[in-house]
C-alpha cells in the first residue's frame, strides 16, 4: 500500500469531489463547516501564550497528578 502525503490526498479528494451528488456534497460540506467551527485555528502567538501560562501553573503547583486524576475520574461514577 502506498502512503501518500497529505498535499496528494487532498489534491485525489478534490477530484473525487467533482463527481459526487448534490446531497453527499451538502453533507460533506457540512462536516467541513463543522470540523472548521469546532477546531479553529490559534495563531503562534496565542499558542506560545497558553504554553507560557501552563509552565507558570506548574511553576506554581496547580496541577493533578495523574493519581489524583484517577480518583477523581472514580468519584464521577458515584455521583
Amino acid at each position: 500500500m502506498m502512503v501518500m502525503d497529505l498535499n496528494a490526498r487532498k489534491y485525489e479528494f478534490i477530484q473525487q469531489l467533482v463527481n459526487v451528488n448534490e446531497a453527499l456534497f451538502e453533507e460533506l460540506e457540512d462536516v467541513l463547516k463543522k470540523g472548521l467551527k469546532d477546531n479553529p485555528r490559534i495563531s503562534i502567538e496565542q499558542y506560545n501564550q497558553e504554553i507560557d501560562e501552563s509552565v507558570a501553573q506548574i511553576e506554581r503547583e496547580e496541577f493533578y497528578t495523574h493519581e489524583e486524576v484517577g480518583e477523581r475520574i472514580k468519584k464521577w461514577g458515584k455521583r
